[in-house]
């Protein structure tokens, strides 16, 4: 049987990852709530925050690698839903504390570490009132030739 597609293999390493918000040892800010996918709508109330992982886009970086060698950037949105911006931002500090302690976990799943980008404010949801942010998190990944 073929191994998974290479972005569902980051997805299931992120996801395991910040499935780990609220376990011990990790000092938590908050317990957010984990799923895959975007929010929904309506959005649930936020009585805890609650974080979302979605698949972005695949960028080739083969160029850069020289010849021979075939690499893409998968690029994940974490969505982070709050009701308020203060925990917003906590949990937003929560997800990247998950990553950055997994990151052995992920090296070993995926050859390479995942690596925490722009966070940005999404002012939209404001008036209704929620705080919402999203996190870009990319990993670069060989592209394997039997199981791209």
């Amino acid at each position: 049987m073929p191994s998974a597609a290479t972005e569902a293999r980051v997805l299931d390493a992120l996801l395991a990852a910040l499935q780990t918000i609220g376990n011990v040892p990790a000092n938590w800010l908050t317990l957010a709530a984990v799923a895959e996918g975007i929010p929904g709508d309506p959005l649930p109330q936020p009585l805890k925050p609650r974080v979302y992982l979605q698949y972005l886009r695949t960028e080739s970086q083969g160029g850069e690698a020289g010849a021979g060698v075939h690499l893409w950037r998968v690029f994940c949105a974490v969505w982070v839903t709050a009701a308020d911006v203060r925990t917003m931002l906590a949990a937003k500090a929560d997800v990247v504390r998950a990553i950055f302690n997994s990151e052995g976990t992920i090296t070993t799943a995926l050859s390479q570490p995942a690596y925490p980008g722009e966070f940005a404010y999404q002012n939209e949801m404001s008036q209704a009132g929620y705080a919402v942010g999203v996190l870009t998190v990319f990993v670069d990944m060989d592209i394997p030739h039997a199981a791209p």
